[in-house]
């Protein structure tokens, strides 16, 4: 409040003028002095009244709406920041919509490649020839049609000069020979003639080195596989083994190895080897991968050195003394398992990289209703085979001194140079083919074949050139076990789409011939028909209208229940 006094008209005369801030109160006066004090008394009062009690409302007021402009401009800030925030958002979403559907366009391209590429091997056989509309994917062609197709271009030599490997086959059916055979070779070779070398086409010194993988569906007999290795032939050799490894001894050798293995058991057991040949064998191929990938001792860079020896090396902190340097890798295995499972174990590139040229893939046919019959050896006649392992064994392999030590066998070659040429012929014949693949793989497949013919040459007696007759066998089944190895092996590269295989229609029926079949037959058995000539298996086998396996297991049975043999 601000008072001004003026005397300019007459003493008597006074001039104020009163006001109050912020728009309050304003007030003038013009007049006499005892006027001015009779008004301006309660002019003053109320205007200290307006200052002491009326300022402070406004000024509530006042601070009540700038709270309230702030509000609102925060409200208005916290919309704009949503809305760009929205605005970012939508445009992340936007990116990664066009990421998506250009990471969706690249897998299909990869897609269309590899649809493309099934095409084209489906559309083109070995040959380079176009085969039409005939070719089947691999799951329309079944184990047992790709055995009858087999057999039937590459029918099985005649075995029954080879001790132990015709008593074997023999008694098998017909759909597990070569599966059995090749079991049985690789077997044989670690475990009987490991120390065995001969030299090849390539001026280098082989042993027997063999890797098989059997593909069989489930139900199909996969176990007799087992059965043969771990409870007939090599039930003696198993039985030692696993004493053997619950000694501990460093100065015993252990041949037989679980797939279960960690790599560092199984390098130790590589160093206590001394060069022979490890052995495996796993009924569930699965439990081999699933092993591998969390690290176990069966990976695929040991398999692929164990098929020619090379060696690995062994030094760490952990490792023993005794077992510190570079060794060579060498072991045979039998691996079964069914299609899929084989397929989940070998990967595309393992086909590509030269992993799966190395291996013998060998296949079961399915079983419907009938199960298959084996007429394997056994009490004496499987004593004496077991004693001949053994005594093969001691020569080729190692022997036991009396306090237990194990003492590796010498090296032992031996002249395999007759099945040089035969070979040497095939790898020929292979290179000329227009199929790339063939022309690539046919040396290792030949390989695979030599190492396999020298037990074949072993379990003859090592035949020299005053029996052209048992080399000439050795020589046939070396050749039939190349094409086995390289048809196979193609038919899974090419995915069932190689070859063309034909339905084989009226196959003879698989069954258990009865009592009275029997008795008809068996009497007649090597006696001559109308045509004067004898009535064998084959010929009994088609009067009745049955296979031929069904006959001679029916007939084999029968003489050991009678004593007849």
């Amino acid at each position: 409040m601000s008072r001004n006094f003026s005397n300019a008209s007459a003493p008597s005369t006074i001039k104020a003028r009163a006001s109050v801030g912020l728009c309050g109160v304003r007030g003038s006066y013009e007049g006499t002095v005892s006027s001015f004090w009779k008004i301006g008394g309660p002019v003053v009062g109320i205007t200290v009244a307006v200052g002491l009690f009326v300022l402070p409302e406004i000024r509530k007021k006042l601070g009540k709406a700038r709270i309230e402009n702030e509000k609102q401009k925060s409200v208005i800030r916290k919309d704009e920041a949503c809305e760009n925030s929205r605005i970012k958002k939508d445009e992340v979403e936007q990116q990664c919509d066009l990421d998506i559907r250009k990471a969706k366009g690249l897998s299909q391209v990869k897609i269309d490649e590899t649809r493309a590429l099934f095409e084209i091997r489906r559309e083109f056989g070995p040959m380079g020839k176009s085969t039409g509309q005939e070719q089947n994917p691999h799951e329309d062609v079944s184990l047992g049609e790709w055995l009858q197709w087999f057999n039937r271009e590459f029918p099985m030599p005649c075995h029954s000069a080879i001790p132990h490997i015709s008593t074997i086959l023999d008694g098998c059916p017909e759909g597990f020979r070569p599966a059995m055979l090749f079991h049985l070779l690789g077997g044989y070779g670690a475990l009987a003639f490991s120390n065995v070398r001969a030299r090849y086409l390539d001026g280098r010194y082989h042993s027997p080195s063999l890797q098989v993988i059997i593909e069989g569906g489930q139900g199909s007999g996969k176990s007799v596989f087992k059965d043969v290795y771990e409870q007939d032939l090599f039930q003696r050799v198993v039985m030692d083994n696993r004493l053997k490894s619950r000694t501990g001894r460093t100065d015993r050798i252990v041949q037989i190895v679980g797939t279960d293995i960690s790599k560092a058991r199984l390098m130790e057991v590589i160093a206590n080897s001394r060069g022979l040949s490890l052995y495996a064998m796993e009924t569930e191929i699965d439990t081999i991968r699933k092993s591998a990938s969390k690290g176990g001792g069966f990976s695929s860079d040991l398999l692929r050195k164990a098929f020619s020896g090379e060696a690995v090396s062994l030094d760490n902190k952990h490792t023993r003394d005794d077992c510190r340097g570079d060794f060579s890798v060498r072991l045979n295995y039998t691996f079964t398992g069914t299609p899929g499972a084989v397929r989940r174990f070998f990967t595309d590139e393992d086909y590509e990289n030269g992993t799966a040229s190395r291996i013998c893939f060998c296949a079961i046919p399915e079983q419907d209703r009938s199960v298959p019959e084996f007429d394997l050896p056994e009490g004496e006649e499987l004593e004496r085979m077991r004693d001949q392992l053994g005594e093969w064994r001691e020569k080729y392999c190692l022997r036991t001194a009396e306090d237990g030590t194990d003492i590796p066998a010498d090296e032992y070659l031996t002249d395999l140079s007759y099945v040089h040429g035969p070979l040497g012929n095939w790898i020929g014949e292979q290179k000329k083919a227009d199929d790339r693949m063939r022309r690539m793989v046919s040396p290792r497949m030949a390989t695979i074949a030599f190492h396999a013919a020298i037990v074949l040459h072993m379990l003859a007696g090592e035949p020299g050139e005053d029996n052209p007759k048992m080399r000439k066998a050795v020589c046939k089944l070396t050749v039939y076990i190349a094409n086995h190895c390289m048809e196979r092996f193609l038919h899974k590269y090419y995915k069932g789409a190689y070859p063309v295989m034909e339905k084989m229609a009226g196959l003879p029926l698989r069954r258990k011939l009865t009592d009275e079949e029997i008795e008809c037959w068996y009497p007649l058995w090597h006696t001559p028909g109308e045509d004067g000539q004898p009535l064998g298996y084959g010929r009994i086998a088609k009067m009745i209208g049955v296979d031929r396996d069904s006959v001679k297991n029916a007939f084999k049975r029968y003489e050991r229940r009678n004593g007849l043999r």
